[in-house]
């Protein structure tokens, strides 16, 4: 049996314009249009904007992130070739007080940048598309949905036409950030949004850590101003997949996460979770891989590990331990997150709570007592 000829011109026009590739895991080709698009406004905005984001002339952290912008553009730029390499080590071989000879005004490059043509039209496809959906149903901020354009390039790396070297994701990890503050100027200086909105997104709890869609990222060097804009896989798949509904979608951001390190593998020591995660947040996971109860003070440090730093009170968590698993606990989180945004309501402790309990209520067995039931009770 053969498809009509009208239906199969009507499907490919279909997959055409809206950018859908539904035979192969791989990215439809306007979508890494669209990232290479992306990328190259972030990478003329950062260089425009560098001095005003890093705060000093002097820093190498201008001089090794406008080296990546150089590079990036090469001779379109309109200044001198930039070596591959600024130094012949990597930076943290060297000291901090190692100046490179390589150096660039960035009154110049921002001049340079600024002659550059630049497309204005956005590129229409499943990612973009989704995007301004996800900000309609979850309620996001021109903000927030900003920043997730951005971390969209950041994330995602695939069929790059430049080196990894110089991409947006490098030319931003060579940007240190002193404090939050600090954090917060420079990422609304390179989105072009007021400081107050970016304060306001990134403040306790943050909803999109708590939705699951920018990653917790823990390092034990200085951050860098690349760690607000990882997102996490799930979420990149999500934005380069097809639903056929807006609940479809909604649905896909509630499926549980597949976390490895949560799996029991032998070949990988349990002392490998202390050197990616925080000791708190390490010690939580240490109970999920060995099947060993939770107890309050790690339920507290993996509700400040999903939240972008929000803090329970003791008595808060103290009803919970042992009765919710590492994956309960970011599972509520997320379902509570959902549901404010898509009532357009605050992400509150309440909220969290109320999340937290549901889910430690449906998990935890009902023979084993309810919550405030002292244990002779039991």
């Amino acid at each position: 049996m053969e498809l009509d000829a009208s239906l199969a011109t009507a499907f490919e026009t279909i997959r055409e314009e809206l950018g859908i590739d539904m035979l192969t895991s791989m990215p439809h080709p306007e979508n890494l249009k669209y990232q290479s698009e992306e990328e190259r406004k972030a990478m003329q905005r950062l260089g425009i904007t560098l001095q005003d984001i890093v705060g000093s002339i002097d820093a190498e952290d201008l001089h090794y992130a406008a080296h990546t912008i150089r590079r990036y553009f090469g001779d379109a730029l309109g200044m001198a070739p930039m070596p591959e390499f600024m130094a012949d080590v990597p930076r943290f071989l060297l000291t901090p007080d190692r100046r490179t000879k390589h150096r660039t005004d960035p009154q110049q490059l921002a001049l340079h940048l600024g002659q550059m043509p630049m497309a204005q039209s956005e590129i229409i496809c499943i990612v973009s598309t989704k995007l301004k959906l996800l900000q309609k149903l979850l309620h996001l901020s021109d903000a927030e949905l900003k920043l997730l354009r951005l971390a969209y390039v950041v994330s995602s790396q695939r069929l790059r036409t430049h080196s990894l070297s110089c991409s947006i994701a490098m030319a931003l990890e060579h940007i240190a950030v002193k404090d939050d503050a600090h954090r917060n100027q420079a990422m609304a200086v390179l989105l072009n949004v007021p400081v107050e909105d970016v304060t306001r997104m990134l403040a306790p709890p943050c909803r999109l850590r708590a939705l699951r869609f920018v990653d917790a990222v823990h390092t034990n060097s200085a951050p860098t101003l690349r760690e607000p804009f990882v997102l996490t896989d799930e979420f990149v798949d999500l934005l380069e997949s097809t639903y056929r509904s807006h609940n479809a979608l909604l649905q896909a951001i509630l499926e549980p996460e597949q976390d490895l390190n949560l799996v029991n593998d032998e070949d990988v020591p349990i002392g490998h979770l202390y050197d990616i995660l925080p000791k708190a947040v390490a010690e939580a996971f240490e109970c999920g891989v060995l099947d060993r109860p939770l107890k309050s003070h790690h339920i507290d440090a993996l509700v400040r590990w999903y939240t972008g730093g929000h803090r329970m009170h003791p008595a808060q968590c103290s009803p919970l331990a042992g009765r919710i698993s590492v994956e309960g606990v970011r599972e509520a989180i997320k379902r509570a997150a959902v549901d404010c945004c898509g009532a357009n309501v605050p992400l509150d402790t309440f909220a969290l709570l109320q999340g937290l309990y549901a889910q430690a209520a449906t998990s935890f067995p009902r023979e084993h007592g309810s919550f405030g039931e002292p244990d002779s009770a039991r």
